[in-house]
């Protein structure tokens, strides 16, 4: 990857030069971010990380060179959030400056884009399959239908009861 690149996948960076990524898409942060292959963290220790080989794969892992991805942990032993690493580019994020190569960790919905897009779309599974924005407009819909048809027939009413306007034209009123 290089300049003005999109980023195709989650990557764990193993070089880099004056490596800087945009990741406005994903975080919201206006200034491009510093990636490097270290992980730069203060008071972190790293963790040794081997190529997934048949002995040390899990189930259901594909077999292959997989590579997991290099995090560090403090030495209590709590892992660095992967949004926070410095040694990570992440799927529909933008190279700014600089160049590198790096291993994809992750692809479609095992990326971190992927799980947050996940977590939009589970959001209203627990009660139903609508989304949270979804039913929130219908019930302003149905706020506002409501208000409209009541006050028509208080004009319909009004019209109709001092005699303002025909019948008829106090329905076609009420209806417009």
């Amino acid at each position: 990857f290089q300049d003005g690149d999109q980023v195709p996948a989650d990557l764990r960076v193993v070089a880099a030069y004056n490596l800087q990524v945009d990741n406005s898409a994903l975080t919201g942060e206006s200034e491009a971010q510093e990636r490097g292959v270290e992980l730069e963290a203060s008071g972190l220790a790293t963790e040794s990380v081997a190529p997934a080989t048949p002995s040390n794969r899990g189930a259901g892992e594909p077999a292959g060179d997989a590579v997991a991805i290099a995090i560090k942990t403090a030495p209590s032993g709590p892992r660095t959030p992967a949004i926070e690493a410095s040694n990570l580019l992440f799927f529909s994020t933008i190279v700014v400056s600089g160049h590198g190569r790096g291993v994809v960790v992750g692809t479609g919905d095992n990326t971190v884009m992927g799980q947050i897009a996940g977590l939009t779309s589970d959001a209203g599974a627990s009660r139903d399959a609508t989304p949270p924005l979804i039913r929130e407009i219908g019930l302003f819909i149905r706020y506002v239908s409501i208000v409209a048809i009541l006050l028509g027939l208080a004009f319909l009413g009004l019209g109709i009861g001092l005699g303002v306007q025909k019948p008829v034209q106090s329905i076609v009123f009420c209806i417009s």
